[in-house]
């Protein structure tokens, strides 16, 4: 190849004049080289995969609706079944004896409880009895011995008993807190 400018022969693969040093070759073909073309095809096919994708997720109404706790599945155009739910009704906590009482509406309800004891190296409980206004209807205990690991406990029972007023005596030693939750299933 002949250098344009000061006119000495080159190589035929050079890219610049061994002389001057000017270029020999452009580059700019005005064409599209293979690897640009493989990028812009695997662009449009991940934008149409994400457009697909998209479409799909805003088609699917057929995911429960929940409004104020109370699940409604559609079943069909015209029928809507009412589906039953745990709703929290009462949240004590604290660190020594106590009672608290609530009502509930549902054919049942559920209490958590949990506590972290003292550390003192000495044995630690938490127990709950659950009555109605006549009866203890269960019971429950979490302890602590005086080797273990102080850690949190948690607890749960489910009260298969109709709507009505109950109350929840606490009955605790060297704790440093306990929480107790109550749910109603309506």
């Amino acid at each position: 190849m002949i250098c344009p400018q000061c006119k000495t022969y080159n190589d035929d693969d050079a890219k610049f004049c061994e002389k001057c040093g000017r270029a020999l070759r452009s580059d700019k073909s005005g064409s599209i080289n293979s690897t640009t073309k493989i990028l812009i095809v695997f662009c449009g096919i991940l934008i149409l995969g994400v457009g697909l994708l998209a479409g799909m997720l805003l088609q699917n109404d057929k995911a429960p609706v929940v409004t104020n706790n109370t699940t409604y599945v559609e079943q069909s155009p015209t029928e809507v079944i009412n589906k039953d739910d745990w709703n929290e009704i009462d949240t004590l906590s604290g660190v020594s004896d106590d009672i608290m009482s609530f009502s509930t509406k549902g054919s049942k309800f559920k209490v958590e409880y949990s506590a972290t004891p003292l550390k003192n190296y000495d044995t630690n409980y938490l127990n709950v009895d659950i009555s109605n206004q006549n009866n203890i209807i269960t019971s429950g205990q979490m302890d602590w011995g005086s080797t273990d690991a102080i850690t949190v406990k948690k607890k749960s029972v489910v009260i298969n008993s109709g709507p009505g007023n109950y109350f929840i005596n606490i009955y605790t030693k060297d704790l440093e807190s306990w929480n107790i939750k109550v749910y109603d299933y309506y």
